[in-house]
């Protein structure tokens, strides 16, 4: 009887002990894991609006805007909502570089990026030229290190940049549309 006894106990408790160990996990992740985030991202035209480099090069010296026209590699500073450059630096090889070891754009064709958790990066692949479309809010700057690329915003589109350019905006923007020549 008393084998009897230990034997159920033993079971009873082995019993809880697994419930606890293997129920637990999946209650907590169901209470703290983050709901998933779907982003529809759909092909479309590329925009019209896209600005020339005459229309928002004014604050620059002819030096600056020949810098961009040819593609130097270049850092360009947009003012957010008007579109307008603000300035241009050059960017050093390691800052070109740098760019591949984002985890969201490793090995795409541009990257539309984030300010920061929980603004993650975004990046675009394509075969040809195309134009993705969504939602992306708190987008800080966009380039490509092999391609042209323009990205838009719900305040405005900006320039073309060439490759190895990255465009800085001056403030968050809220993503809407992501080109690739």
């Amino acid at each position: 009887m008393k084998n009897t006894m230990r034997r159920t106990l033993a079971l009873a408790g082995i019993s809880i002990l697994a419930a606890t160990v293997f129920a637990a996990p999946a209650a907590n992740a169901a209470t703290t894991a983050p709901a998933p985030t779907t982003i529809q991202v759909t092909p479309s035209p590329a925009p019209t609006n896209v600005p020339s480099l005459d229309s928002v090069s004014g604050k620059l010296t002819p030096k600056e805007k020949a810098a961009v026209a040819a593609g130097d590699p270049l850092t360009i500073t947009v003012d957010a909502q008007s579109g307008e450059i603000e300035k241009v630096a050059p960017i050093s090889s390691v800052q070109i570089f740098a760019v591949g070891v984002k985890t969201n754009c490793a090995g795409v064709t541009g990257c539309y990026y984030g300010t920061g958790v929980p603004y993650v990066d975004y990046g675009f692949t394509a075969v040809g030229s195309g134009t993705a479309t969504g939602n992306w809010p708190g987008r800080s700057s966009y380039g490509s290190q092999t391609r042209y690329v323009s990205a838009c915003s719900t305040a405005t589109c900006y320039v073309k940049a060439s490759p190895k350019q990255l465009v800085v905006f001056n403030g968050p923007v809220t993503g809407t549309s992501f080109t690739i020549y």
